[in-house]
């Protein structure tokens, strides 16, 4: 069994993503199979966990889970099998992991209807094993219609009067709430708008892959604040930045 902080294990990774593979594979009612995540971009490390997920005729996900679960206790016995409900009521979501592998190799399993509509976008990484009824399809452009302006983020500033709000009260939970909850979202939908407007969705995940890493080291400190006074800076600080990053973009005329 791997432990914490040992280094990835790529042959062992690799014969549990191929041992999932061939149990899923040329099943009658899975229409796909791929993966999502870190294994579809190229970008798995000792602390990934494997985003799978099924396209399987209408009640016959109870099957999948268990052959998957089949598959994982082949390395060791379960010591995760956790459902949650997902937003979407065509998909299904199961958290499954074996004893005998590492503990971030947990199986991320989404198990969608067929017939719901897949449209995966530019960016959108996906892996796919088999894909028998053309359930994935591409998109030219990012999934979904991209309506968030800057001026729409600008217009959100006064909110953060909240912060002082609680401030001033000697409310510094209060006082912290408000600065994640109001403040620093719209600096970060303002700095993905500037360097990757089509992951604005993605909030802190990713954030070290998608913004230069200078930004991201100022974007840290921001997010690391825990006193009355840092909250107040924090503020401040995030408003330049917004005056910063209105000034430099190209405004169409």
């Amino acid at each position: 069994m791997t432990t914490e902080g040992e280094p990835l294990q790529a042959p062992l990774r690799a014969e549990l993503l191929g041992r999932l593979r061939t149990a899923l594979k040329g099943l009658p009612f899975v229409h796909a199979v791929w993966l999502e995540g870190a294994d579809a971009a190229g970008w798995a490390d000792p602390w990934s966990d494997i985003d799978l997920w099924l396209d399987v005729d209408a009640g016959r996900s109870e099957e999948a889970f268990a052959l998957i679960r089949q598959v994982l206790e082949t390395f060791g016995p379960l010591n995760l099998d956790e459902e949650r409900r997902h937003p979407d009521p065509q998909i299904r979501q199961r958290f499954l992991g074996s004893a005998g592998l590492s503990p971030f190799w947990f199986v991320d399993t989404c198990i969608q209807t067929h017939g719901r509509d897949v449209r995966f976008g530019p960016q959108d990484p996906a892996l796919v094993w088999t894909d028998r009824s053309g359930v994935i399809r591409r998109s030219e452009e990012p999934d979904g219609v991209q309506t968030l302006t800057f001026e729409a983020l600008l217009r959100r500033r006064w909110r953060f009067r909240l912060v002082e709000k609680a401030l001033r009260r000697g409310d510094f939970l209060e006082g912290l709430a408000y600065y994640h909850e109001e403040v620093l979202p719209v600096l970060l939908l303002a700095l993905r708008l500037n360097f990757c407007s089509e992951k604005l969705e993605y909030g802190l995940k990713h954030v070290h892959r998608d913004l230069p890493a200078d930004v991201v080291e100022r974007l840290t400190r921001l997010y690391t604040r825990h006193t009355l006074e840092g909250l107040r800076t924090g503020v401040a600080e995030t408003l330049l930045w917004l005056g910063e990053l209105d000034a430099g973009r190209e405004v169409p005329h």
